[in-house]
């Protein structure tokens, strides 16, 4: 019977326990994004501050200029190892 391998439980588990973060990781980063002050979610709830469309844009700039250096670290690491 395939529940009584070890190896097996822990392979299901491991796969339920990555969807389960995944869904968790999705809808924080959706309730970041909402312009709601007050949320409202199963037992959860909050009051906060919402961004403004500025700190918003200040913020992805932000993250797309260290994935551009990160990538151009990336390369030329990569050319400094064929070298």
């Amino acid at each position: 019977m395939w529940w009584l391998n070890a190896s097996s439980i822990i392979l299901i588990m491991g796969a339920c326990s990555a969807c389960s973060v995944s869904i968790i990781y999705a809808i924080c980063v959706n309730m970041r994004l909402s312009r709601c002050r007050k949320i409202s979610a199963c037992c959860f709830n909050c009051d906060r501050d919402v961004e403004t469309a500025e700190e918003m844009a200040l913020e992805f700039k932000h993250d797309e200029d260290r994935l551009k250096s990160e990538r151009k670290n990336s390369i030329t690491e990569a050319e400094n190892v064929e070298v």
